[in-house]
């Protein structure tokens, strides 16, 4: 925005645009994590083999990633068995649309 000749004219403003860039740069690198290649995503063998080679921690990231919601439901009574397959509903995260 002050580049050229609006620089010179406004160097205050200048400065000020300057350090508030500066400023929000290391905020954002304060909360950002590290990036994650997702490209394992869209080759599935190279994500097996990825998936089998990663500790726990790994996966359970990836998961996060993956899940949008899981829902348990409560039991039919006391004391019956958990089927989590009657039980637990997981709702996958759908892609996003490109804007």
């Amino acid at each position: 925005m002050y580049d050229g000749a609006a620089g010179k004219h406004y160097p205050r403003l200048l400065k000020q645009a300057e350090a508030d860039l500066t400023a929000a740069q290391e905020r954002q690198a304060k909360f950002a994590g590290p990036r994650i290649d997702l490209t394992m995503f869209d080759d599935v063998v190279m994500f097996q083999q990825m998936w089998e080679a990663s500790d726990l921690s790994a996966k359970r990231d990836l998961l996060r990633l993956a899940i949008d919601r899981v829902t348990v439901t409560k039991a039919p009574g006391q004391g019956h068995k958990f089927v989590g397959k009657e039980r637990v509903t997981i709702e996958w995260a759908e892609p996003e649309q490109a804007a």
